[in-house]
């Protein structure tokens, strides 16, 4: 993972990457130079990816075949169950990552 990266890492949380923004911006203007900040936000990142085009990234990356197969049967193979004023409904998801889950923003 990037040593950018502060979602789900130890010790790391919005605040130190706000800090670290903000300490950037500061030693740019320390050193009159020039600073371009891009903050995007991927709706529907984790909801919509698709257990193919993360099994076929995984494989170009030469990740063992046997922890892909692991990852696809984990992303094809789950439930959710929503409950509401007493109603409740199972359904098998069919894309995206656990919500939560320490291993979606990785893969």
């Amino acid at each position: 993972m990037s040593n950018a990266q502060h979602a789900y890492c130890e010790g790391k949380s919005t605040e130190t990457a706000l800090h670290t923004i903000v300490r950037n911006l500061e030693d740019s203007i320390e050193q009159s130079d020039l600073t371009l900040v891009d903050f995007i936000d991927i709706e529907g990142a984790f909801n919509n990816v698709t257990a193919e085009a993360i099994i076929d990234s995984l494989s170009r990356k030469n990740v063992d075949q046997g922890i892909c197969t692991w990852i696809r049967h984990m992303l094809t193979s789950r439930i959710v169950i929503g409950e509401i004023a007493g109603s409740s409904a199972v359904r098998a998801v069919s894309r995206g990552t656990p919500q939560g889950g320490v291993i979606s923003p990785l893969l």
